[in-house]
């Protein structure tokens, strides 16, 4: 394998110096000198001293060449830990690492060196393998978090970054809250209204339950704020359940506001949007009934003179 030849070139030297006269470690520095990097690995394990540092960056230079890589990563993290002054080479070591477990298509490797490399050097560019992560659909939606503004950085299209923004959106409404995950809705929205219109309508969903959700949060305080969301969702999705659910929450504020004949159209929009009867459209019905007595109230036991 390309990498990590070129890696035991590189190491190959270091991993010889101030070899121990621990049995195991020597036999794993025979091993590892004439490339059979399995039995290194197992020598390595074998090693007594493990609060040794020098231990660990051969452990980690014979888990890469043997394929083992998430046993790597660990080597190399324990490596930056008992000594900080060699952080550099341990980067340098997952950076291998990962590039080794994409050529052999190891994701999960890649993932444990990825978020291994942001851990002990922050500043770091991951770019390449975050697009490729995130593009795999395998991580959880913290991850995704965590690598997607990564990924954009990568993106060689707009399109893909477009894409992965409506992701970042998403992953932030499940992971953190509308409050942030409707800014990148309402972003993603303006790059792709006219130029990749099937992308915007397939936020939509998404886009409208945020926007629903933050409107209801604030109806009973600011009723004209809320307004704003609620028409922001009704412009996202109007014609799914939340669309039309955000319809008879717009009629709700118009009505606290004073405007019963904005709130009557509303109840009546959600009505006509109904497929059949539901809750939401038993809900607009009930709101329309509620505005109908209150302007015709009912005055049959009234006595007559």
């Amino acid at each position: 394998m390309r990498v990590t030849r070129q890696f035991a070139t590189t190491f190959g030297i270091a991993l010889l110096l101030g070899c121990s006269t621990a049995s195991h470690e020597q036999e794993g520095d025979v091993a590892y000198r004439e490339s059979r990097f399995a039995e290194a690995l197992q020598a390595y394990r074998r090693a007594t001293d493990r609060s040794e540092p020098g231990i660990w960056a051969k452990l980690g230079a014979a888990a890469l060449g043997s394929g083992d890589y998430r046993e790597a990563v660990e080597a190399y993290r324990q490596l930056a830990i008992l000594a900080p002054l060699r952080v550099e080479e341990a980067t340098l070591g997952i950076d291998f690492v990962a590039r080794a477990a994409l050529e052999a298509r190891d994701m999960e490797g890649v993932r444990e060196a990825v978020f291994a490399l942001t851990a002990l050097a922050p500043s770091r560019r991951v770019g390449r393998y975050a697009l490729i992560l995130v593009q795999s659909r395998e991580l959880s939606g913290e991850e995704q978090l965590r690598l997607i503004p990564a990924a954009i950085g990568a993106a060689t299209d707009r399109p893909t970054a477009d894409s992965l923004l409506a992701a970042y959106a998403s992953a932030l409404q499940m992971s953190v809250s509308c409050d942030r995950a409707i800014q990148v809705y309402r972003s993603v929205r303006r790059r792709t209204e006219t130029g990749n219109p099937a992308l915007s309508q397939a936020i939509g969903g998404e886009y409208a339950s945020c926007a629903l959700a933050l409107g209801l949060a604030v109806l009973e305080g600011t009723p004209w704020t809320a307004e704003e969301f609620f028409r922001e969702a009704i412009q996202a999705d109007s014609t799914s359940p939340v669309g039309r659910r955000s319809l008879v929450a717009f009629g709700d504020a118009r009505v606290v506001q004073g405007d019963f004949l904005g709130g009557a159209s509303a109840y009546q929009a959600a009505l006509d949007l109904s497929a059949g009867p539901d809750s939401i459209a038993d809900l607009a019905a009930e709101r329309l009934n509620a505005i109908a007595t209150a302007a015709f109230p009912d005055d049959s036991t009234a006595v007559e003179p």
